[in-house]
């Protein structure tokens, strides 16, 4: 049985139920880009986040924690480099957007889970439509220098997000600093860490032949492999907004923004998309299963489709059985799922 003590009722629904015969999908949902969503749209999405802002923790592992939303910057916190740097990256963190879209649900969000298509903004992420201070329908602005605050970032006082304040790792308020990156010369990553997503990085993506090559790159290189910090998009785009979303180390709860949802949801379809180039990517997975911070080094047993995926406390996120192939295929069960525009290399 699910165990219910962990995470909603909704979002253990969207769980994988051990079964004989493996259910088929009543619906395929549509994944928008942000840009799509009329202004109703928007301020529902943002108003179901503010709900589970409110909803009280369900403490995952016994650690109760601030509120519901909280419960996934621990979930994300403590696998660490089980889930960076691994071949299973890509799809924990698939079901990881879903389990947070069924928690949105539950709070009243009647559509998919949205994504923002960054790739679309790499001449100057400083003008991406997603900065808009709008209450209702805003994610905020993009932060500033303040060498008094944690992560040397601003507090971010506009948005639907104005002055959140923050309990997990350590008390604060959301913060970011994307012109902390506008200088970054293009010798490392160039401004706003664009190398990552320009047209160029992003056509080479869909070129990339193995799983292996393709998650290492869509991902990022780690640090030790990578001395000039030429970022794969993923990460490209956690280091150009720093502040919360630049956490990784000690710390791993850059999903304290909520833009990291609408991040994720991106990369999850940059790789839905290099899945659809040929029918060889659908369930090609292989890499390792282990990483070592000190040295860089990849090592472990090979990962196989076999291997579980684990969220918290056993059976949490609707995780019951849950393994790596079954999230291989987002129009399948249990996800259910693609997306409005299955071509991010092609500049718009």
């Amino acid at each position: 049985m699910v165990n219910l003590a962990l995470f909603s009722a909704a979002a253990l629904a969207v769980g994988a139920l051990a079964s004989p015969a493996k259910p088929k999908c009543d619906n395929i949902g549509v994944r928008r880009n942000w840009n799509s969503l009329n202004g109703d749209e928007k301020a529902s999405f943002l108003g179901a986040i503010q709900c589970m802002m409110q909803k009280p923790s369900l403490s995952p592992n016994g650690v109760q924690q601030a509120s519901r939303f909280e419960d996934f910057v621990w979930t994300h916190q403590y696998p660490g480099y089980a889930i960076h740097w691994v071949a299973k990256f890509l799809p924990w963190h698939r079901w990881f957007v879903k389990a947070y879209h069924a928690e949105l649900q539950e709070c009243g969000w009647e559509g998919e889970m949205p994504y923002w298509a960054w790739e679309q903004d790499w001449q100057d992420l400083s003008a991406s439509n997603i900065w808009n201070a709008d209450p209702e329908i805003g994610f905020g602005t993009y932060g500033n220098f303040d060498y008094n605050n944690v992560y040397n970032s601003t507090t971010i006082t506009d948005g639907a997000f104005a002055n959140h304040q923050i309990q997990f790792p350590f008390p604060h308020m959301l913060t970011r600093n994307l012109p902390m990156t506008a200088n970054y010369p293009w010798t490392g990553p160039g401004p706003y860490c664009q190398r990552g997503y320009n047209p160029e990085n992003m056509k080479n993506l869909s070129s990339i032949a193995t799983y292996k090559d393709f998650s290492v790159a869509l991902e990022s290189p780690d640090p030790i492999h990578n001395p000039n910090s030429f970022p794969g998009p993923h990460g490209a785009i956690h280091l150009a907004l720093w502040g919360d979303m630049r956490t990784d180390g000690t710390n791993n709860s850059s999903p304290n923004d909520p833009l990291f949802y609408m991040h994720h949801s991106n990369v999850d379809r940059i790789w839905a998309s290099w899945q659809a180039l040929d029918e060889k990517h659908l369930y090609d997975f292989e890499g390792n299963t282990d990483f070592y911070w000190e040295t860089g080094m990849r090592s472990g047993l090979a990962a196989q489709l076999d291997d579980p995926l684990l969220y918290a406390e056993k059976n949490a996120m609707g995780s019951e059985d849950l393994k790596v192939s079954d999230v291989m295929d987002t129009t399948e069960w249990p996800l259910c799922y693609t997306y409005e525009d299955m071509e991010p290399w092609v500049v718009r």
